[in-house]
Parts: C-alpha cells; structure tokens; sequence
C-alpha cells in the first residue's frame, strides 16, 4: 500500500478541478437541479404560508372565527 502525502492529494484535488471526470461533472449536474428543485419547493412553501398567514388574518375579524366557507361559527 502506498502512503499518500497531503502535497499530493492536494495536487490530485486541483488536477481534477482543471479536468474534471464524466462522473464528477454529473453529480455537478445533479446537485445543481437538486438545488434548484429544492429552492423551488422552498418558494411553494413560503407562499403558502404567506397565503395561510392572510387568510388567518382575515378569520380574525369575523366574530368567534366565522367560517365563510360552510356558513357556521366555530367557538374556542
């Protein structure tokens, strides 16, 4: 087995960065649409909770939460 100096590996690391392999320009791939599948899920969440902050907002000045939407009075 031989030992590997952190020269070395250092060395290797930026080789690879000038000429990266099939497999790393992939998971380069994969990681960018992981990220912006990610960041589009994290948008989604944010208006909706936006949506259901208005919403509650908007339950709040009918008398003892009144439910527009089924015509009933829900009490705490």
């Amino acid at each position: 087995m031989r030992l590997v100096t952190t020269i070395e590996a250092f060395d290797a690391l930026e080789k690879s960065k000038e000429h990266p392999s099939s497999d790393a320009i992939t998971f380069q791939l994969s990681a960018k649409e992981w990220r912006e599948k990610f960041n589009a899920e994290v948008a989604i969440r944010e208006a909706l909770e936006i949506e259901m902050m208005g919403i509650k907002g908007e339950k709040a000045y009918w008398p003892d939460h009144f439910d527009r939407a089924a015509g009933i009075v829900v009490s705490d």
